[in-house]
């Protein structure tokens, strides 16, 4: 019959010479863990809902394909597109392989929400696999300067975006009377907005 490992034995060597002290812990421990559990299924019989409404749409494989699917793998290969041109605009190679590399770098870094830690990360994951795919040397700050201008320009056009759209739907390019007509459409009425301050139909 095997015997007990060393710290087994001297963690129930402890509990037993002191019972006292082990027993409270293990009721803090109950009680700590039974704390947690009741917090943790309050918040989520509060997002049960939510998440129900939210997979609602796989009941339907066919809509799910049509209205969801379909239009990531577009968004995808759109993506895939645009690293692409990137990657020949920074002269670095401009390789369907090299794409994959640079999107699962970039979701890669997500993992790590700090700013810097995450950039870090994805020049260090395109340092090591660019030569792993092309089998050619990448200048280390052709790489930097890649991850840095294509990020910046994405963020510029994203917010012209929706600088755009919000200016389009409040009516006003002015941050502050957006962000009032917008707390006013959550409270009031959309009849009373539109006639108000002309906006929609």
């Amino acid at each position: 019959m095997p015997s007990m490992p060393e710290d087994m034995q001297r963690a129930a060597s402890t509990c037993l010479s002191r019972p006292v002290i082990a027993a409270l812990l293990m009721l803090a421990a109950l009680v700590v863990s039974f704390a947690v559990v009741r917090r943790l299924w309050r918040r989520c019989a509060r997002l049960a809902p939510g998440v129900r409404r939210g997979l609602a749409i796989f009941s339907t494989p066919a809509q799910f394909v049509a209205q969801v699917a379909s239009w990531q793998a577009l968004a995808r290969v759109i993506r895939l597109g645009s690293l692409t041109c990137f990657l020949a605009a920074f002269a670095l190679p401009a390789t369907f392989g090299t794409a994959v590399l640079v999107m699962a770098a970039q979701g890669g870094g997500r993992v790590l929400p700090l700013g810097p830690v995450s950039a870090g990360l994805r020049i260090a994951i395109l340092s090591y696999g660019l030569v792993e795919i092309t089998h050619r040397p990448a200048h280390p700050a052709a790489i930097m300067a890649f991850s840095l201008g294509q990020s910046a320009t994405m963020l510029i056009v994203m917010f012209a975006i929706a600088a755009t759209l919000i200016a389009r739907e409040f009516g006003t390019r002015s941050p502050r009377r957006a962000m009032q007509r917008a707390r006013l459409r959550l409270q009031g009425p959309p009849v009373a907005l539109r006639e108000a301050f002309g906006v929609g139909p």
